[in-house]
């Protein structure tokens, strides 16, 4: 295993420009054996932030490519929740590639997904993906055509690294109770997998192993790492100012106090969490208005792409700075601060946002932990009956250090078994009991009738349900030639306008943003007109929705592509899920998108 180790320290080095060297960790032979082992299905490798989980997973996919080990797999499939982390691992990962020699003889790609690009179907000797694009991909509901075979084949020999795996837990713990069907899937094609986490909790792990070990079908293996990453000191204080009844003014005062005395004191990198866009821009506004002569900037999942990936990186480059962000600062994105203010979440979601701080040998880090009334009632829309047991456990006498230790260490696992009991999973998640039936029953018969011919139920509207209780549209802020086009189209009378020049989906890319809608339980198969009111353009009393479909199209026996907008006309019930398909993609009425003094806020209301 010394050759897979001078793969890993080579690594690290050069990713660094030689300003950090690796630390050998007593975990790293036992993660490799098992991942070579040809008897070991599936590894669940439960190890502390900053640890080097990543290239630890690498060292024995390069090495086929180095010839210091036999090929074992066809390609390395590396899985995270957000395009955001899709893209940041993906530089990381070329980085690395290049590094060693290997550019041009490993293909490194990327695929989310979208409809507008012809690529291959998960291709490359490397290919970081998210969740929904190889959920997705595995079962045939991809844009340009039903390709499903021919993924399957890729991985069917392929590891497959699901990393982050935490942050697929919902408020209805819906993701959880399908995931293990996915695997399933995967490992009836041959694959083998990795789930990697620093914050996953034992009734999942426990609920896997019953699941797929039962009949001796499959063998799982637990990697549960207790040594200690090497990582700075962080001191963790819990305000709860609920006995005050603070208004929102005096929070954010609070917030601003905090923020002024740690610059004064010298810290020079300071993030702020909050739980909603909504109130992330709140204090964004509040703190722009207050503070001089620092950069204070947003960051959320609502911002247009462009505007997200400038910010990201003037966050890397800046010495100095306050980040105002929501939970999508919670993992992969490899920013170091000295100071955090959060709001109060669930107690995994604590550690990823604890461990954004001090991350570095030496570092002293702070971090606040704020409860107020008014944060508390807006994350319950994000966190449910989870946020109540979140405040009963941070309310304990010794919380404080249990997280200080629980950034370095997955000793402290208690505290998150604590948070997931199964009496409250089994509270969340009773309602939805037979949407999940339906859809594991799906997924778990796809292997058997991939080979039949195409059936219908395959788009059964139920099946947009295969990673999450609800949609994540891809929408964008339409301006330019493309406002023009769609100004036109709700004023015409005919449903459809055709372009050709292709350069206009550069625009639609680079103002591309997400949109999460929720779905009642009760009535799945429909979208009331208020959980899509962002996408809806009023036109006296009709309600229209742009749609922009790529299709290919035949001219004199020559294909060429064609950009359709279509224009959907919503009735007063609201619109039929079987209409709206989410691997297309939707124009935001700009009416929702907000600027202040010309920059972005974002998408901030959804009502």
């Amino acid at each position: 295993m010394n050759d897979l180790w001078g793969i890993v320290e080579n690594l690290v080095i050069k990713y660094h420009s030689g300003k950090i060297k690796p630390y050998k960790y007593s975990y790293l032979n036992e993660l490799w054996n098992k991942i070579l082992d040809i008897n070991t299905d599936l590894i669940v490798f439960r190890a502390p932030t900053g640890i080097g989980k990543t290239e630890a997973i690498l060292a024995p996919l390069l090495a086929q490519y180095l010839g210091i080990i036999e090929r074992s797999w066809l390609s390395l499939v590396y899985v995270l929740p957000t395009r955001s982390l899709v893209n940041a691992m993906f530089w990381r990962i070329s980085k690395h590639v290049n590094d060693l020699g290997l550019w041009g003889k490993v293909i490194v790609t990327l695929d989310y997904g979208e409809p507008m690009l012809i690529k291959p179907y998960l291709e490359g000797d490397i290919v970081i993906t998210t969740y929904d694009t190889l959920i997705y991909t595995i079962y045939g509901l991809r844009s340009w055509g039903r390709h499903y075979r021919l993924p399957l084949g890729k991985l069917s020999a392929s590891l497959i690294v699901m990393d982050e795996v935490q942050l697929l837990q919902d408020v209805n713990w819906f993701t959880p109770r399908i995931l293990i069907s996915h695997l399933k899937t995967l490992l009836r094609l041959g694959s083998k997998i990795v789930l990697m986490s620093a914050t996953i909790p034992d009734i999942i792990i426990e609920e896997i192993k019953r699941e797929l070990e039962r009949g001796g079908r499959y063998s799982v293996d637990v990697i549960n790492v207790y040594e200690e990453a090497r990582r700075g000191e962080l001191s963790v204080e819990v305000r709860d100012l609920r006995d005050f009844k603070c208004s929102d003014k005096s929070v954010k005062k609070i917030i601003l106090d905090i923020i002024k005395e740690a610059l004064n004191s010298g810290l020079s990198k300071i993030l702020v969490v909050m739980n909603t866009v909504s109130r992330a821009s709140n204090i964004f506004q509040y703190l722009r208005d207050s503070l001089r002569n620092i950069d204070i900037i947003l960051l959320h999942s609502r911002l247009r792409r462009s505007v997200r990936k400038e910010r990201e990186l003037k966050v890397r480059s800046l010495e100095k700075l306050v980040l105002v962000s929501t939970q999508v600062i919670e993992a992969g994105l490899d920013y170091n601060f000295d100071l955090i203010i959060t709001d109060a979440s669930p107690i995994d979601s604590l550690i990823q946002r604890l461990g954004r701080v001090a991350r570095r040998v030496g570092d002293r880090g702070k971090a606040y932990i704020i409860i107020d009334d008014d944060g508390i009632e807006s994350s319950k829309v994000v966190y449910g009956s989870f946020m109540s047991k979140a405040l009963e456990i941070l309310s304990a006498s010794n919380v404080t250090k249990e997280l200080s230790k629980a950034v370095k260490s997955i000793s402290s696992t208690a505290l998150i078994n604590e948070q997931y009991s199964r009496e409250l999973i089994n509270e969340a998640s009773e309602h939805i009991r037979n949407v999940v039936s339906n859809i594991k029953g799906y997924i778990e018969g796809f292997i058997g009738n991939v080979f039949e011919a195409y059936n219908d139920r395959i788009q059964s509207a139920l099946l947009n349900y295969l990673v999450r209780l609800g949609l994540e549209l891809k929408v964008f802020y339409p301006e330019g030639i493309i406002k023009e086009k769609i100004d036109k189209l709700l004023t015409k009378s005919g449903n459809e306008l055709q372009h050709h020049d292709l350069s206009i989906l550069n625009i639609i890319h680079n103002n591309m943003l997400s949109l999460q809608i929720n779905v009642q339980s009760k009535t799945p198969f429909t979208l009331p007109e208020s959980a899509i009111k962002p996408i809806i353009f009023y036109m006296g009393d009709r309600k229209h929705v742009i749609r922009v479909d790529v299709t290919q199209e035949k001219d004199d026996n020559k294909k060429k592509t064609v950009i359709k907008f279509r224009k959907i006309t919503i009735a007063d019930e609201g619109i039929k899920l079987a209409e709206i398909k989410p691997s297309m993609y939707y124009a935001l009425n700009p009416m929702y998108y907000e600027f202040l003094g010309g920059e972005d806020l974002g998408l901030i209301r959804l009502r």
